[in-house]
């Protein structure tokens, strides 16, 4: 699953690199095509392996946090920005929940070819990976408020943008 469908879950505060709390490993990697991430990953063989990869000179502000795995068998989501609304945390907990169990529980999908749209990617995460049909409403409608809001906000400050992804925060999908 590609970086891009948890940025899209995201307001564009916290997508990409807009943050240095949570920052992307995108400008580390956009060498590689999503499945080379995956191979390299797929044969590391140590945890101190996947840790260097996933958080480079050793820094915890990437959106996964592996660091503390060689202290405690914790590892750290930073994406989410803070919020006092319940629905919110809630959805978030449980869409980690889901996602760490069942990627632990069920076989690996194939990577996405290079060209798949951002849309495709979200369906076949929450039906290959979350299975959980009250989390994909919740977060189909809230991706739908966030383009509409970045829309508006675009379109005031920026004119039109170019497509979609550079409205959304998600980088531009016409290069």
């Amino acid at each position: 699953i590609r970086k891009q469908v948890f940025d899209s879950l995201m307001p564009p505060s916290r997508r990409a690199d807009a943050n240095k709390y949570c920052k992307s490993l995108r400008k580390h990697y956009h060498y590689m095509t999503s499945k080379a991430i995956n191979t390299a990953i797929a044969n590391m063989s140590s945890i101190d392996e996947l840790m260097d990869f996933a958080n480079p000179q050793q820094s915890r502000y990437f959106k996964l946090n592996l660091q503390p795995l060689d202290r405690q068998p914790t590892i750290e989501f930073r994406q989410h920005p803070s919020t006092y609304t319940y629905k919110k945390a809630g959805a978030w907990i449980r869409l980690l929940l889901h996602f760490v169990e069942n990627s632990s529980k069920f076989d690996k999908p194939a990577s996405f070819k290079e060209n798949t749209s951002p849309q495709k990617e979200f369906d076949r995460f929450f039906q290959w990976v979350i299975k959980d049909r009250w989390l994909f409403d919740f977060y189909a409608e809230r991706r739908k408020k966030m383009l509409r809001k970045n829309d508006n906000e675009t379109s005031q400050t920026h004119g039109s943008a170019c497509c979609q992804g550079c409205s959304s925060g998600e980088g531009c999908w016409s290069k």
